[in-house]
């Protein structure tokens, strides 16, 4: 039993780090493709870009700024 215990112990971090290094990664991807095809962008872009920034047009936030500038 001891042997057992000892083998899991040493492979543990070999299995799960990485199982959770790619679970961080799909899911930080997934959410960004989620966002995406909503139309919906970061303000990070727009905060470090300042005025200058402009949503890909076809998005909701270039709907919306086409509308406001009106």
């Amino acid at each position: 039993m001891a042997s057992l215990w000892y083998h899991f112990r040493k492979q543990f971090s070999v299995w799960v780090f990485p199982i959770m290094g790619f679970g961080a990664i799909f899911l930080d991807w997934n959410h960004t493709r989620e966002w995406k095809a909503a139309g919906k962008y970061s303000s990070l872009c727009a905060e470090v870009l300042g005025d200058g920034y402009k949503a890909p047009s076809g998005t909701t936030q270039h709907n919306q700024q086409q509308q406001a500038s009106k």
